[in-house]
Order: C-alpha cells, then structure tokens, then sequence
C-alpha cells in the first residue's frame, strides 16, 4: 500500500495559485473528482479517516521570495501534516 503521495507542479508564481493547482491535481488524478477540498482539508480529511499517509507537494520553478515564504507559512500553520517543497 502506498504510503506517500507526491503531487508535481509548475509554479504560477502565485502561493494561492499553487497550492490551489495542487489540490486540483490531487483531486482529479487521485480521488477522482472533478473538484474537491483544498489542501489544508485533504490533510484533515487523511486525518480523520485514519489514513496514515504523506502528501508531497513539490513546486518547480518559485521565482519570489515571498511566494516561498508564503507556501512556508501555509506548512507551518498546517502543523507540517503537508509536506511542501
């Protein structure tokens, strides 16, 4: 059984842009939904299902400092239940 998932994205060079990408690509090519939570509720989700899983979300080419800091912070404030690079 699969025990992490990893979710390749070109950066937008927007955070909320990405992580909104990101969800997307998990909910279309993962659960199979057309649209679906955002990330901050799948890791929740994970958790109360009892899913003892690692979602990686890796962003490609982030040119501003700020978009990192900005995807730094929204780790943080998830407790690190995302693992974003």
């Amino acid at each position: 059984m699969c025990k992490k998932i990893a979710i390749f994205i070109n950066s937008k060079g927007d955070s909320e842009k990405d992580l909104n990408t990101a969800a997307a690509v998990f909910n279309e090519n993962i659960w199979g939904h057309d649209y679906g939570p955002p990330l901050n509720r799948i890791s929740r989700r994970f958790e109360e299902l009892g899913i003892k899983r690692t979602l990686w979300v890796l962003i490609d080419g982030i040119q501003n400092p700020s978009e990192l800091a900005d995807i730094a912070s929204f780790n943080t404030l998830q407790k690190n239940k995302l693992q974003i690079n």
